[in-house]
């Protein structure tokens, strides 16, 4: 009877943990932080220079921002689809004129990469 609790405890306790790292695996970012780790991704990647971090700081986060508020209105699928593809092409248009000619080409291609990666 003993031995029966005991594996009946352990396998609470497992479940336990499984459970709260599937929850911390989806911790949300802020908008903020979410900026602030696309921005030093950036830095790392194409190399900016402290001026072009701080332009690129300001368009990350206007974006996130935008997204969050996007997420939290809700709407319809496609309509979602529709803004977000329209955000992504003016955060192009603004990262495009922040970034030399070769930094973005190398953002072009890490995107690909990334495209053939996941699928």
């Amino acid at each position: 009877m003993k031995t029966k609790k005991l594996i009946a405890l352990l396998f609470a306790i497992l479940l336990g943990f499984s459970l709260s790292a599937q929850v911390k695996g989806k911790e949300t970012r802020s908008p903020e932080e979410m900026a602030q780790r696309q921005t030093e991704k950036m830095k790392l990647e194409l190399q900016l220079t402290d001026a072009q971090v701080a332009q690129v700081q300001q368009i990350n986060l206007k974006y996130a921002m935008a997204s969050e508020q996007m997420r939290k209105a809700g709407g319809t699928p496609e309509a979602m689809k529709e803004q977000r593809k329209t955000e992504s092409h003016q955060k192009d248009a603004e990262l495009k004129s922040v970034l030399t000619p070769e930094q973005y080409a190398k953002l072009e291609q890490i995107r690909e990469e990334r495209k053939a990666q996941k699928k």
